[in-house]
């Protein structure tokens, strides 16, 4: 087996890893959280275990370092069309991971922030107020990491296209047709 087919598998296996955690997580606790105080969230309390937010926290950390490797091993596969094309993908995931983990502050400070006890004077309606502003930051924080792992694709499709280690028909659909076939 090639290098550039370990490195290839490698990228696959790593990147599926990315895809069933980040769904995993997505799903059964990250579409669950509400503002305390409302029917939906004390039903989720009486449920919920303590070791909740630290599962979800190691589950996010592993998703994000995994991503970041998926970045890495993409570059190993394709640093010999062009370096620097081959390293932009990588520093828009570096950057999009940092914002990944930014997010997640503020989403497990909005899981904290209920039960902890630094609220000193805070009412009820203020905590409510301050649970829905982080997880509101957490969204849309999460549509600017996506904008910046999306911008890794820009690079990578034209490095997939340029490259002699893919076959001929998936370098066509990175082209979206716009290029002649090559002879």
């Amino acid at each position: 087996m090639t290098a550039a087919k370990r490195f290839a598998g490698a990228a696959g296996a790593v990147y599926l890893l990315v895809v069933v955690v980040a769904a995993i997580v997505q799903v059964s606790v990250h579409a669950g959280i509400d503002v305390p105080g409302t029917a939906n969230a004390d039903a989720q309390d009486s449920g919920a275990g303590s070791t909740l937010p630290a599962v979800t926290r190691d589950a996010d950390v592993s998703m994000a370092v995994s991503f970041l490797l998926v970045g890495v091993t993409l570059y190993l596969l394709f640093r010999h069309v062009d370096r620097r094309t081959a390293a932009a993908p990588v520093v828009y995931l570096a950057v999009g991971v940092g914002l990944l983990v930014v997010n997640l502050l503020f989403h497990h400070a909005a899981l904290l922030a209920p039960s902890a006890s630094s609220t000193g004077g805070l009412g009820a309606q203020s905590v409510n107020g301050l649970v829905s502003m982080l997880l509101d930051l957490s969204d849309r924080g999460y549509t600017v990491a996506g904008a910046a792992l999306g911008l890794c694709l820009l690079p990578l499709g034209s490095m997939a296209y340029r490259s002699s280690r893919l076959p001929r028909v998936s370098r066509a659909g990175f082209d979206g047709g716009c290029y002649p076939p090559e002879e």
